[in-house]
């Protein structure tokens, strides 16, 4: 009797053993479930955060539509935002003057010049590449201050021979006005790429996406198309500086053409883009060009973990 009693009670003993062992293992397997499951919910989360990122980048955009449209219409906010501009450019020539070693260095090359018996003037005309682009390399203050009006008839004059257009185009684009009133001249051919990619990278980011005029949203995101990979620094610069603005004028097959490349500007772009939380771009299309480093960045996970 006492000998059944001690083999049912030790068969007791493992049945519970065995129990508490499968409850462990569904709690481990609901725990794991749970973490899935909150990943999942923070990828949406995220996604819902750059959804709201455009729509307020959409609102502001209409809200600068509507405030340009009342500047138009209204001839005394017009002349004070022109003097507005004016004195912007006069502080920014002021501070030209800190720079005082340059400066003076610049000033006796340009009183040799004048003492010389050289035909050298400064002035905007004679109206000649070289002579231009010397100024603009050795004087740009100088440079600066050629007048803009002349500049722009000078440049339509041009528009029937693009090639002079766009190296006196790339010259001038330094000067705002010079470049709002011929920036869509850049789409209207697939001619000289290098050079117009070079105005893409050289002008201040708010030019080019500062505009509200749909076509020439349209017209940068189509020669990005087509120019992708050539176009990688732009892009960068986009997704570290304005990166809501991205997913306007890339989309996502022109990006996974980019990363595809890996080469070493396209793998530096793809680490931004994932730093950044995966910018929209990121799906099961282009996931597996994604290294260890890129989805610890995209899931902010620690550097043990993935």
């Amino acid at each position: 009797m006492s000998k059944y009693t001690s083999s049912t009670t030790q068969n007791n003993e493992q049945t519970r053993k065995l129990f508490r062992e499968d409850k462990q293992s569904d709690e481990i397997l609901s725990l794991q479930k749970e973490n899935l499951k909150l990943k999942g919910e923070v990828s949406i989360l995220r996604q819902n955060m750059l959804s709201l990122e455009k729509q307020n980048y959409e609102l502001k955009d209409e809200k600068s539509r509507s405030i340009r449209a009342d500047f138009n219409s209204n001839d005394r906010l017009k002349k004070e935002v022109n003097m507005l501009q004016l004195q912007n450019r006069i502080n920014e020539n002021k501070m030209m003057a800190f720079k005082r070693k340059k400066i003076e260095l610049s000033m006796d090359i340009k009183w040799a010049l004048q003492q010389s018996d050289t035909d050298i003037n400064f002035q905007l005309y004679p109206f000649e590449y070289k002579r231009l682009k010397f100024f603009k390399d050795y004087f740009y203050n100088d440079f600066c201050q050629f007048c803009t009006k002349s500049v722009i008839e000078e440049l339509r004059r041009m528009l029937k021979n693009y090639k002079d257009f766009i190296d006196f185009f790339v010259l001038f684009s330094c000067k705002i006005d010079v470049f709002r009133e011929f920036f869509v001249y850049l789409f209207i051919n697939e001619h000289y790429i290098d050079k117009k990619i070079g105005i893409f990278e050289d002008v201040p980011l708010e030019w080019i996406l500062g505009t509200s005029d749909d076509s020439n949203i349209s017209n940068i995101r189509n020669f990005i198309s087509k120019n992708a990979n050539k176009m990688v620094h732009f892009l960068y610069k986009v997704a570290d500086e304005r990166p809501f603005i991205l997913n306007i004028i890339l989309d996502k097959s022109t990006f996974t053409g980019i990363i595809k490349t890996r080469t070493h500007t396209a793998k530096t772009f793809l680490d931004l883009i994932c730093q950044k939380g995966g910018l929209g771009f990121v799906d099961h299309t282009n996931f597996h060009y994604l290294s260890e480093s890129n989805l610890r960045d995209l899931y902010k996970e620690e550097k043990d973990q993935i």
